[in-house]
């Protein structure tokens, strides 16, 4: 549990959107960048995929994926193209790597100042969705352990009160068996007292038989 819990408080500490140029199949291009920590790279790959879908993109795999033709009314009535890479997971987390081609020219923040904010955006919302996500899974997993810790108590709880019937059953039992002792006890008394006085009885009779003559 503590180990989860770990886990959970690591997924939100993500670094902030960065702008880098990167060699994309030996391309360099203007790029943001962010990492995602504790995440697995193909949940990102997959996750990114259908953001770029969301947007209108048509997306393929080469040796990055491209979503082609993008659209959104936040970066200009001109479609633009997305270049992006997820590298693979390392200590520090999975690296996004995304360039936007507004046409002939890739996205930044000292050239486009107005469109930036809102593929930053993008990307940063991306990145804290896919931190959210993993939080949602350690609750899930969590959950699931919880449910059996329940249910094992739940299991002690009926144990301890079938154990309790028990006792209260054998009280009973102890108490009528001590009831039953007491009546056998006297019961005993007079039986003995029956027999010392048939005993009696014998020796007055030998007693009369032996002065018969």
């Amino acid at each position: 549990m503590l180990m989860l819990c770990s886990v959970i408080g690591k997924a939100q500490n993500y670094a902030p959107v960065e702008e880098q140029v990167v060699p994309m199949d030996g391309v360099p291009r203007n790029s943001l960048t962010i990492v995602i920590k504790d995440a697995k790279t193909e949940d990102i790959q997959k996750a990114w995929k259908k953001q770029l879908k969301d947007l209108k993109c048509k997306v393929s795999d080469k040796t990055f994926t491209f979503g082609d033709d993008c659209k959104d009314k936040e970066m200009g009535s001109n479609t633009f193209d997305i270049y992006s890479v997820v590298e693979e997971a390392t200590d520090k987390g999975v690296k996004l790597v995304v360039a936007f081609d507004l046409g002939g020219a890739y996205l930044s923040k000292a050239n486009h100042p107005d469109q930036y904010p809102f593929a930053e955006k993008i990307v940063y919302d991306f990145a804290v969705e896919q931190a959210r996500e993993l939080v949602r899974l350690e609750m899930e997993a969590t959950n699931k352990i919880l449910g059996g810790f329940e249910k094992e108590l739940m299991g002690m709880q009926k144990d301890k009160a079938s154990l309790e019937s028990d006792i209260e059953s054998y009280d009973k039992k102890i108490a009528e068996c001590k009831t039953a002792i007491e009546v056998n006890v006297g019961n005993q008394a007079n039986k003995q007292a029956e027999i010392d006085g048939t005993k009696a009885t014998l020796v007055e009779l030998e007693v009369r038989l032996k002065s018969i003559k």
